[in-house]
């Protein structure tokens, strides 16, 4: 039978020479302890504090440029479109319909005022002289030639810009034939070299042959109108219809009109009829003695 000792049994105590083997026992055994520190271990660490250090900082630096391209970017941007769209031509714009002549080189389309690009007719109040050096309304010449040159059709006029008075400086055609460069070449108005050469070729032909302006003398627009601005034409209708290439003869008391338009078709024009004034008789075209005889030679009435 094993012996169990009772709880209430008491534990011999330990004598002298028991405790001090066993302090000695437990001093013997080995006590772990942390690795010691060297100094290259705290220099790499503090190296390694300060690498994240700036780290942190780059990445500061780094979100805030951020944070100002996105706010600084989009105005950049916009400048950079503004600069953009004010170096760039504006849209080219054609102003198109029945015009109203208001001189040799103004229209009135749609109520917009148009100077014509690129050539120069004379004033209304400007003069020149005929072969015959007899003086003449060279600029109700021009006018009334124009007029005739378009009669009914319609014009389209390409706005090139604007000039210092508000209108609007453009190239109009009717049907397709450049009226600028017609007036240049018909001998009505010369190339306008301050601004363009585009009809010089056009001015050197009708010199050349003699059309318009160039059968007699005269003074350039530009400079008549440096001295001549308030001078008034002091002449009569018949010389100034007697100046226009080719006009027949207009003989005394044989006032209708008989005119040829852009059609074909054969209209007089009465005295005192709406288009009577502005009606130019040309090459092909004839004074009539009264209406039996226009309507007896193919010519029918005016409607105004």
């Amino acid at each position: 039978m094993s012996w169990i000792a009772s709880p209430l049994q008491k534990i011999p105590a330990l004598s002298s020479k028991d405790r001090l083997q066993h302090a000695d026992s437990t001093s013997l055994r080995p006590r772990t302890r942390p690795p010691l520190r060297t100094r290259a271990h705290a220099s790499e660490t503090k190296t390694n504090i300060r690498a994240v250090k700036e780290d942190n900082t780059k990445n500061s630096v780094i979100s805030r440029w951020a944070q100002a391209s996105c706010s600084v970017l989009p105005a950049v941007a916009a400048g950079i479109m503004l600069v953009g769209a004010s170096s760039m031509p504006a849209l080219a714009e054609v102003l198109s319909g029945a015009p109203r002549v208001v001189d040799g080189d103004t229209l009135e389309v749609a109520g917009t005022r148009i100077r014509l690009f690129g050539m120069d007719a004379p004033e209304s109040k400007q003069l020149c002289k005929t072969s015959k050096d007899k003086d003449y309304s060279c600029g109700v010449v021009a006018q009334e030639q124009l007029a005739a040159k378009i009669g009914k059709r319609k014009v389209a006029c390409d706005v090139k810009n604007t000039d210092q008075y508000g209108r609007s400086v453009a190239v109009c055609s009717a049907d397709g034939e450049d009226l600028n460069k017609w007036m240049v070449s018909s001998g009505n108005a010369v190339a306008y070299t301050e601004y363009s050469k585009s009809y010089v070729e056009a001015e050197r032909q009708a010199q050349s042959a003699h059309k318009g302006i160039w059968e007699g003398t005269f003074e350039r627009p530009s400079e008549w109108r440096k001295g001549n601005k308030r001078a008034a034409p002091s002449i009569s209708a018949a010389t100034t219809q007697a100046v226009v290439s080719g006009a027949p003869p207009h003989p005394k008391g044989c006032d209708i009109k008989g005119n040829i338009n852009s059609k074909g078709e054969k209209i007089y024009h009465v005295p005192g009829g709406q288009f009577y004034e502005q009606t130019v008789i040309g090459s092909g075209e004839r004074w009539l003695c009264d209406e039996k005889e226009a309507v007896a030679a193919g010519w029918r009435a005016s409607n105004r």
